[in-house]
């Protein structure tokens, strides 16, 4: 097999105070170049220990290291350091790395070259990987039949040097065949998903490798081959999936699919949120693009908010309250009348930790959904914590939006 160890070193990760994300980022795509991941490390800013951590992975079976930090201007960033002293290789600048920093320093006064100079270092006989958002540059070596790769601890500058990284590999390495096929499931509990997966693998008798990521409103799945003669059972597995689940199975994000299809049918959106916060806004906005069909999003979160801006009856809100069917139905009709837009969704209900009660506890949500011919409301109840219960609501009304626009539009999906 074609493994890796990753390392992601700093203090701040093995005390909790960061969240190690390069890891997570880099074994997506070693697994999707077709090699494997032995195990992940995560190292303090400890000279002894990072050369005792990396000293033994290199005498593994592996085909190589990748870490990530320990590459900056401080005296604690030690992997320059510790793989000169573990492989022999002398420590030099990378002319190119202090070009751009001295240039940087001419622009912004506050630089300290003779400082900031340190996160220029390389190794002599490695290959530089220019760092195109930053300062410290990565290399790749080659020490004792492994290879040694290096890159910025910071996520974006890490992101920015995988592509060279992976060109690099599949250059140098040959490999086993490797397809992955992701997918996503919405509104099914991880339990009930693996009890049916159970019984697709037994009726076709296959055993892929897979894995699930359970998340409030949605299961992110993954399945794996290793073997070029069951491409076709593959896809013969996964079109089983597909036809079980019919709506629930989406090959993107419902936001990425809901993305998608706006665009192509150039249809608007406009959303109210009360319990969500604007979470929903923010879902849709952070993909590119999406201005080309999000109006935006109000926060109604008062009685007076929704009454004032959206035009919910006061009546209603006595009789029936903010967490009723009435009220989510109201919302979603007076946004429509406030901002004209295609599809609408409203969000009203109890996040919690307090403010429920035995009529409407903790975790109780209606959505309403319009389209240009009907508005609906549902009903859902998600009792958690106050944050899960605002992304299962969330990625839900995504859902039921998705539903109605895949009824529209997209009946060969």
């Amino acid at each position: 097999m074609n493994y890796f160890w990753l390392f992601s070193t700093g203090t701040e990760l093995t005390r909790g105070y960061s969240k190690d994300t390069n890891s997570s980022e880099i074994a997506q795509n070693l697994l999707e170049n077709g090699f494997d991941v032995m195990g992940i490390s995560l190292i303090p800013d400890n000279k002894d220990l990072l050369i005792k951590s990396f000293k033994e992975r290199l005498n593994d079976p592996i085909l190589g290291i990748v870490i990530t930090g320990g590459l900056g201007p401080t005296e604690d960033d030690y992997t320059i350091d510790v793989l000169s002293e573990i492989t022999g290789y002398e420590v030099i600048e990378d002319s190119n790395s202090l070009k751009k920093l001295v240039e940087l320093a001419q622009k912004f006064k506050r630089i300290d070259v003779s400082v900031a100079r340190r996160q220029v270092r390389v190794l002599k006989g490695s290959q530089v990987i220019p760092n195109p958002v930053g300062l410290a540059p990565g290399m790749i070596l080659e020490y004792n039949n492994k290879v040694i790769i290096c890159m910025p601890g910071v996520p974006m500058e890490m992101r920015s040097m995988l592509p060279l990284v992976m060109e690099y590999l599949n250059q140098k390495f040959s490999k086993d065949y490797y397809e992955k096929f992701k997918f996503f499931i919405y509104n099914e509990p991880e339990s009930e998903f693996q009890k049916n997966l159970a019984k697709i693998k037994n009726e076709l008798s296959v055993s892929f490798p897979w894995g699930v990521s359970a998340n409030p409103g949605y299961l992110k799945v993954f399945v794996e081959n290793r073997d070029v003669h069951l491409k076709e059972k593959l896809k013969e597995f996964i079109n089983k999936i597909k036809e079980f689940y019919s709506d629930k199975f989406l090959e993107n994000s419902v936001e990425q699919t809901i993305h998608e299809i706006l665009i192509k049918n150039k249809k608007t959106l406009v959303c109210c949120e009360s319990c969500t916060g604007g979470y929903l806004g923010k879902i849709i906005t952070d993909m590119p693009g999406s201005s080309e069909y999000f109006l935006g999003s109000m926060v109604v979160y008062s009685n007076e908010a929704k009454r004032i801006i959206l035009g919910v009856k006061e009546e209603t809100l006595e009789r029936y309250g903010a967490v009723s069917k009435e009220c989510a139905e109201e919302m979603v009709e007076g946004l429509i009348k406030k901002i004209p837009a295609d599809y609408g969704i409203s969000i009203t209900g109890i996040a919690g930790p307090s403010g429920g009660s035995e009529e409407k506890p903790v975790g109780t949500v209606y959505i309403g959904i319009k389209t240009p011919n009907i508005t609906k409301v549902h009903k859902i109840f998600y009792p958690s914590t106050r944050e899960r219960i605002r992304e299962y609501t969330v990625f839900t009304s995504l859902f039921f939006l998705y539903k109605e626009l895949k009824n529209g539009f997209t009946k060969n999906l």
